[in-house]
């Protein structure tokens, strides 16, 4: 396999380094807040530092707002909460909070409260999913269920970007396949996939399912030939980054339990009870 060019090769790996400075950021940050010490956020060219004024903002008396208006969502700097009620929760399988841009990329992390949680006014950590953060370039899903929706925000300065229904591509058990960014959302009853890019751009790939904490099994580049696996019992919204380059996701289902008529065992013939046949004289 031949080299992929200089430049395209050095902006994959700076882009990789950012991202995985990013994600130990996230693992530092639990492992504080857990401890009960202030977050820890990622602020440009992911460095290290502390964000959200120490509290954690479901810890706070009286958390500020992020507010949803046509289409948009905004939240101040330090901690906040988007609280939806069931019945004005927009429709929609799998909901998508956009990515942040701009020439200074705030950093947003994001949790939400689980369904059993959910307005009981006394959230702890262990009743949180993480939804990772709100990047540059790709957004941040979630399934809103049959309930009233909360999400938290824990951001480094002022944000703002869009929240509606997702975008999403049915996929199946098989291969799946495209090119550049897609989300695709998986309902069957595979547990498995084998994710394969091709070319020399940026590879990334994230799982978001209902009642889970999301996970990034894949942050790579160039020729791609990885596992992925998720959690029985829901559905599994796929969510692809690649700088344009084709990739493949093969979901794995389990084989169909076999009939009796394809096992390849021989029929046993009925006993026959006839009467023995008089001999002609």
């Amino acid at each position: 396999m031949s080299e992929p060019a200089l430049p395209a090769r050095a902006d994959a790996l700076a882009r990789r380094a950012t991202m995985i400075v990013r994600i130990v950021g996230g693992i530092v940050g639990a492992f504080v807040i857990m401890n009960g010490v202030g977050r820890l956020t990622v602020g440009d060219y992911g460095a290290l530092g502390i964000g959200g004024g120490g509290e954690n903002p479901w810890e706070q008396a009286n958390p500020a707002e992020a507010v949803p208006e046509d289409g948009v969502l905004s939240g101040p700097a330090g901690g906040s909460v988007l609280g939806i009620p069931a019945a004005e929760v927009p429709e929609g399988r799998l909901l998508e909070i956009g990515s942040v841009g701009g020439e200074r990329t705030p950093y947003v992390d994001v949790d939400m409260t689980a369904p059993y949680a959910v307005g009981s006014g006394d959230v702890e950590y262990t009743d949180l999913l993480s939804l990772g953060w709100l990047d540059g370039d790709r957004p941040t899903v979630f399934f809103p269920g049959e309930g009233d929706v909360e999400i938290w925000f824990d951001a480094d300065e002022a944000w703002t970007t869009t929240f509606g229904p997702a975008e999403y591509t049915p996929a199946v058990g098989g291969a799946n396949t495209g090119q550049g960014d897609e989300i695709l959302l998986y309902e069957g009853e595979g547990l498995s996939a084998r994710a394969q890019h091709e070319g020399e751009g940026s590879f990334y790939v994230l799982l978001y399912q209902e009642e889970d904490d999301y996970d990034y099994p894949i942050i790579d580049h160039g020729i791609v030939d990885e596992g992925l696996t998720w959690s029985a019992g829901s559905a599994v919204a796929i969510v692809v980054e690649s700088d344009g380059d084709p990739w493949t996701i093969t979901i794995h289902e389990p084989e169909p339990a076999p009939t009796p008529s394809s096992t390849g065992s021989p029929t046993p013939s009925p006993t026959d009870t006839s009467a023995p046949a008089e001999s002609e004289e």
